[in-house]
């Protein structure tokens, strides 16, 4: 099951912004420069995302899963953010670094071995691939805990907690919340939309 809450952009990052610049958070992932959708920025996509809407808000979702192994879990999270922002015109989220392009099994689950941001080039899947909260600045545990309701657990063993968004414009943010939650989570299977 996939929960959402929602809050104005201004206030989501007022609230929960780190405020800390991305090389003291990301300097020391091996993805930092390496991956396009991990810091540095030219712009914020968070920033940039906010600037298209008159009056944005973030739709916040989060899937809970079983396992701390779950792939699947995110992936549904993930694919439901794409359509919710696709279906509203709004802009995803997901949670942790990209992996479409990871073409290991490492249990180190943030390395982007093949990213084509290490060669020089233009992201090979640019309407698949979305930042992290996270990569933005934001503190996903003050986020879990205030608006919703949960304790993210940083755990090996713990089941997985997944945190994403959308952000668009106001008067979609309860449709965008409604695609959200129509996805199924089997964390066994691919995602898909009831």
């Amino acid at each position: 099951m996939i929960t959402t809450a929602t809050i104005a952009a201004d206030d989501y990052r007022q609230r929960f912004s780190t405020g800390l610049a991305a090389e003291v958070l990301c300097g020391a992932c091996p993805n930092f420069g390496c991956c396009w959708n991990c810091p540095p920025f030219e712009e914020s996509p968070f920033g940039k995302a906010v600037s298209r809407h008159k009056t944005p808000v973030v739709v916040l979702a989060l899937v809970k899963t079983e396992s701390h192994t779950s792939a699947a879990g995110r992936a549904c999270l993930e694919e439901a953010l794409r359509t919710a922002a696709g279906n509203t015109g709004g802009t995803a989220f997901g949670t942790g670094g990209c992996r479409l392009c990871n073409t290991t099994d490492s249990k180190e689950s943030h390395m982007q071995a093949d990213c084509a941001r290490a060669q020089g080039q233009p992201c090979r899947h640019p309407g698949k691939a979305i930042p992290s909260l996270e990569a933005c600045g934001f503190n996903l545990d003050a986020t879990a805990s205030e608006l919703l309701s949960t304790t993210l657990l940083w755990h090996p063993d713990a089941p997985a907690t997944f945190i994403g968004a959308v952000v668009t414009e106001a008067g979609r943010a309860a449709e965008a919340a409604n695609i959200i939650t129509s996805f199924a989570v089997d964390t066994t299977r691919q995602p898909k939309q009831r």
